[in-house]
C-alpha cells in the first residue's frame, strides 16, 4: 500500500509551519503534495518552509518549484516530497501566469513500488480563475498525454481551483464530494487526488484550524 496526500498549507499563515509539519507528519504519507510554501519570505518570517517541512516531516527526498520572488531572495511555491519511494527526477511544466503574474506550473514524476505498483504522478497549484484555470488544465492534460502512453496509470493531485464536473471531462472519477477549503466554514471543493486506470481511495481530512484547506489523502491498494 501506499499513500499520497495534497495539502495546501497557505505558508503556515492559518496556524504555523511547525503545526503544519506536524499535521502532515501525522497522515504519514509516502508521497506528498503540498502548495503555497515561503522560502525566505517576510512575512513568514524568513523562514526556509520547505527544509522545515522536510527535515520534521522526516522526509528523505524533496523537491520545490518556485512560482513568485520576493525581495530578491524569498521564494514561493509549490514542493513535493517522498519518504522512501522510488521516482525519476519531477520534470517541470509550465503553464502561463495568472493576473497577478504568479507563474502556474506542474510536475510530472514516474513513480515504482516495492509491490510492483508503477505509475505516473503529476501535480499542480492553478490559478483562482476559473476559465484561466481551465485553461491550465487543458494545457497541463495535454503535456502530460505527449510524455505517456495511453495506458499508463496516472494520478493527479493539487489544488485546482476547479469544480468536479470540470474534471469530469477529462475523464477523471470524482467519488468523494466532501469540500476542502474555506474558513471558517469549509464550504467548497478545490482539491484533489484522481486517476486513470489505477484504483485508491480518496478523501479529505479535516484538519480546522491548521489552514485555509483540508489536506486530500489517497490510498493505493
Amino acid at each position: 500500500a501506499m499513500r499520497i496526500v495534497s495539502y495546501n498549507i497557505k505558508r503556515g499563515f492559518e496556524s504555523s509551519i511547525t503545526q503544519v509539519a506536524d499535521a502532515i507528519r501525522g497522515l504519514e504519507p509516502d508521497i506528498c503534495l503540498v502548495q503555497e510554501v515561503d522560502r525566505y519570505v517576510s512575512r513568514s518570517g524568513f523562514v526556509d518552509q520547505h527544509r522545515r517541512l522536510m527535515k520534521r516531516c522526516g522526509f528523505d527526498k524533496g523537491y520545490f518549484f518556485k512560482t513568485k520572488s520576493y525581495n530578491g531572495f524569498g521564494r514561493y511555491g509549490n514542493a513535493l516530497y517522498f519518504n522512501k519511494v522510488s521516482h525519476t527526477k519531477p520534470e517541470i511544466i509550465t503553464l502561463s501566469n495568472d493576473a497577478s503574474g504568479e507563474k502556474r506550473t506542474g510536475f510530472i514524476t514516474n513513480i515504482h513500488s516495492d509491490e510492483g505498483q508503477d505509475f505516473v504522478l503529476a501535480g499542480t497549484h492553478l490559478t483562482a480563475n476559473r476559465s484561466q484555470a481551465e485553461g491550465q488544465l487543458h494545457k497541463l492534460i495535454d503535456e502530460i498525454q505527449f510524455r505517456i502512453s495511453p495506458e499508463s496509470k496516472f494520478i493527479l493531485g493539487g489544488d485546482l481551483n476547479l469544480k468536479p464536473h470540470v474534471l469530469e471531462k477529462y475523464g477523471f472519477k470524482i467519488e468523494d464530494v466532501e469540500f476542502s477549503c474555506g474558513i471558517p466554514a469549509r464550504n467548497v471543493r478545490f482539491d484533489y487526488i484522481v486517476g486513470r486506470r489505477i484504483e485508491f481511495q480518496a478523501h479529505v481530512v479535516h484538519l480546522p484550524g491548521i489552514s485555509d484547506h483540508d489536506p486530500i489523502v489517497a490510498d493505493l491498494r
